[in-house]
């Protein structure tokens, strides 16, 4: 009795290593370039939103430089998205901030809408490495 116990715990043991180390993987990882009349962005924000019907998570990351990477621990998974582009660029002013007293660097959205809040920007993730550069145009 005891002997087939064991064999029934090494048998489950070997299936469920089977099940967990075999089959397809679905992690997504993106990374990319985004200009803005080829100069680099950032500091930004691109968000990868789900189409509408479309299984997927949302997903954001912040633009530095010009560079966006998203690691497969965020728990991007395939689908395709609408992408949204912000970059909050200071205009050179100083305007009057929420702490009385205080003044801080004035900001304008520098994406124009077509990219971010009435964006036709469109993505398909894919299982593994994504690259997705955006090149984007103010005319």
């Amino acid at each position: 009795m005891r002997l087939f116990s064991n064999m029934a715990i090494c048998l489950m043991t070997g299936i469920v290593a089977a099940v967990m180390g075999c089959g397809s993987s679905n992690q997504v990882s993106v990374q990319g370039r985004v200009t803005m009349d080829g100069q680099p962005v950032g500091p930004g924000s691109i968000v990868f939103l789900p189409d509408a019907g479309a299984e997927g998570t949302k997903v954001a990351a912040a633009i530095e430089d010009g560079k966006y990477q998203i690691g497969p621990e965020r728990g991007a998974s395939p689908g395709n998205f609408r992408v949204e582009i912000s970059w909050s660029k200071k205009t050179g002013k100083q305007i009057p901030s929420a702490d009385p007293g205080m003044m801080m660097d004035e900001t304008k959205e520098a994406i124009p809408p077509k990219y971010n809040a009435e964006t036709t920007l469109r993505c398909e993730f894919k299982p593994g490495d994504n690259v997705h550069d955006f090149d984007l145009k103010t005319q």
